[in-house]
């Protein structure tokens, strides 16, 4: 019975683990968030410039659907700090800044509309594996 009852603590231990770790990880792309009936699936982003390993600037193409709209196709330059945590290989992007939105079939009504829906799903952080962003930097030539 004391077995039992330590396998079964031993599994909830390693279950609330796995959780916490999960939540640390890079979960790949593309990434979707749903927020009050809109959806948003970002693609892997583009790095522009990672100065001083401190600010990370990056172009990304996503989808957006509106609540009961129909999906537009757009892209985005955003800006966001850094912190790289070496032991876990993740870097966290925080103070995400929308620089410039691009949505290529939309009027400027219609563009505005979509880039303030844009920058209602922006969170507070994000994390992104170490190893994706060394490699989504530009090569010198």
């Amino acid at each position: 019975m004391k077995f039992l009852r330590f396998a079964f603590l031993l599994s909830l231990l390693l279950a609330a683990a796995n959780s916490v770790f999960a939540q640390d990880q890079d979960p790949g792309w593309p990434r979707k968030r749903v927020e009050n009936g809109a959806t948003l699936v970002t693609y892997q982003p583009q790095v522009d410039e990672w100065k001083d390993y401190n600010t990370l600037t990056w172009r990304q193409a996503f989808q957006l659907t509106p609540p009961g709209g129909k999906l537009v196709v757009g892209a985005a330059t955003l800006q966001g700090t850094t912190n790289v945590d070496h032991e876990k290989h993740l870097v966290v992007i925080y103070g995400i800044k929308v620089l410039d939105t691009y949505f290529p079939d939309l009027d400027p009504d219609s563009t505005v509309k979509m880039d303030q829906l844009l920058r209602s799903f922006i969170p507070p952080l994000v994390n992104i594996s170490l190893e994706r962003v060394v490699a989504y930097l530009p090569k010198p030539e």
